[in-house]
């Protein structure tokens, strides 16, 4: 089939592109959504090499694959943001499923590629789905190797019974652990936002597969700056942060992203981590969410396992694939 590949047009695109975005991705998006992000979004790149050699700030490409007749088959883009691994830019690249086997994905890629290049980038990440047995082997022949392989799963709200777990988070209480809210946090005199990313360094790279964590103090006090304080859970011990649950609400698929749960090595062992998950379902109940969605890597087999006996169920899932230029 004939496809063309072009910079996208806006506001011409978006409705084709929220299209496409919403047939892979949990979160719904409208054209006024794409159009009220790119509002906030610089128009321009604005990059700079740090001491070892790796672009860091900020740059995004964005395009389309169009037929003769200018319909968007496809969308591609990659970014780096000045929270970004640097030298790392980040991609995703969405086919409509009616067009498939036709080199669209392929070409797609290969535009993101070489503009990364341009860009001096030394590698570029993005996710595939795992439930589609022809994505992994294409991305491979790309030149892409598998960084990591995150298991999805989802809970009922309206299945799950808290009954069972009343006693739990009292106990932990008694015991002399508080639990607050980011929001209940800041307006304590003396809060410190360094302590709580030592409690994120120190869990992060105890995932599997981690070894440094993914943000800098300052890239990770950045996207904290863009979240709900109130959806940030944290448990303390004598003014010690020792836990930690951040969740996202997503109203539009009314549902909770339950970003990241961590608990500190010398704490585990005593129900914080399942603290922590009643915490954010109690948290997603109030707020009418239908169901909370996680994801962890397919190794963090403790994790998975608490998972499963609240409740939670195994949905589709992603690869993360990197091509390094270097």
């Amino acid at each position: 089939m004939n496809f063309t590949i072009r910079p996208i047009q806006v506001p011409g695109d978006y409705d084709r592109i929220a299209r496409l975005f919403n047939s892979v991705y949990f979160e719904v998006k409208t054209a006024d959504d794409l159009e009220r992000e790119d509002r906030r979004i610089p128009t321009s790149a604005n990059l700079k090499t740090n001491e070892n050699g790796f672009i860091t700030g900020f740059c995004r490409e964005r395009a389309v694959a169009v037929d003769d007749s200018g319909y968007v088959l496809g969308f591609a883009q990659a970014w780096l943001a000045p929270w970004s691994t640097p030298g790392r830019l980040s991609s995703h690249v969405i086919v409509d499923s009616r067009y498939y086997s036709n080199g669209i994905g392929k070409a797609l890629y290969l535009h993101l590629e070489g503009w990364a290049r341009s860009m001096r980038a030394s590698s570029i990440q993005t996710e595939l789905k795992d439930h589609l047995p022809y994505a992994l082997p294409f991305a491979e022949r790309l030149g892409f190797n598998v960084r990591s392989h995150n298991r999805y799963s989802s809970l009922s709200t309206a299945s799950f019974r808290m009954e069972p777990y009343s006693d739990i988070i009292p106990l932990l209480q008694r015991r002399g652990f508080q639990l607050c809210t980011w929001k209940e946090e800041l307006a304590k005199a003396g809060t410190n936002l360094e302590r709580l990313y030592n409690l994120y360094e120190n869990t992060y790279i105890d995932i599997p597969g981690k070894t440094v964590p993914e943000y800098t103090l300052a890239q990770w006090a950045e996207a904290l700056s863009q979240t709900d304080p109130e959806l940030v859970l944290t448990v303390s011990y004598r003014n010690e942060y020792v836990g930690i649950s951040h969740l996202e609400f997503k109203p539009k698929g009314n549902f909770v992203w339950h970003e990241y749960t961590g608990v500190e090595r010398n704490f585990r062992g005593i129900q914080l981590a399942h603290v922590l998950k009643l915490w954010s379902i109690k948290k997603a109940i109030e707020l009418g969410a239908e169901r909370l969605i996680t994801s962890n890597d397919i190794g963090n087999a403790p994790m998975i396992a608490l998972n499963e006996k609240l409740g939670y169920r195994r949905i589709p899932g992603h690869y993360v694939i990197e091509k390094s230029f270097v």
